[in-house]
Parts: structure tokens; sequence; C-alpha cells
């Protein structure tokens, strides 16, 4: 009885971020709106390949990964995402490419 309650939820799951996959992102700047530029955000850059972005609060890592490809035209390994003490709900995207984040933190003006 366990087991099929577990995998009903996990069913449920993977349906909802198949679906989440599936939508279709009206406007992408309305998720992202602003790259943070403070110098742990420039350190992380050149250390770890990362970018960091203020993005819209409601926004899934699918969706800010969706966005960000669709703006910059980059691929992106992986999104974490955190929320800070204002209230503010930062991603950190950590792109594919090897340097690929100072070629866009230069082309953006932030480096």
């Amino acid at each position: 009885m366990v087991k099929k309650a577990v995998q009903g939820t996990i069913d449920r799951q993977l349906r909802k971020i198949k679906r989440d996959n599936e939508k279709k992102i009206e406007d992408p700047y309305k998720i992202l709106k602003f790259v943070l530029m403070t110098e742990k955000c420039v350190r992380i850059i050149e250390s770890e390949n990362k970018l960091t972005f203020i993005v819209e609060r409601k926004a899934s890592k699918n969706e800010i990964k969706r966005s960000f490809e669709e703006i910059f035209k980059l691929n992106v390994a992986t999104v974490n995402v955190s929320n800070d003490q204002k209230n503010r709900k930062k991603a950190f995207i950590r792109l594919k490419d090897a340097g690929a984040a100072g070629e866009l933190a230069v082309r953006l003006g932030i480096i």
C-alpha cells in the first residue's frame, strides 16, 4: 500500500515537470529581471562559470533555464535558486561551455 502511494506521488511530480517543460514562455524578460553585480558574483563568474540573476519570485528553475537559453542562446548546465532577505529570488546559472560566463559578463558590461 505504501509503495503505491509513493509511486502515485512520484508520477504526479513527473507529470508536473513534463507539463512545465512543454509550456511556452511568453516573455522571458519578465522572468529574468536583472544581473546581480557584486564582488562575490564577479568572483563566482571567474571561478565557477556562473552568472547571478534576480528573477521573478514565482519562476521555477526550469522556467529560468529556458528563459536564459532563449535570451542569450547559451546552454545552461544547472540552475540553483535562493531567496534573500530583501524578499528577492536569486538564480545562480552555471553554463556548460568553459569561460562562457566570463564572455557574457564582458558583453553585458559587468566586468
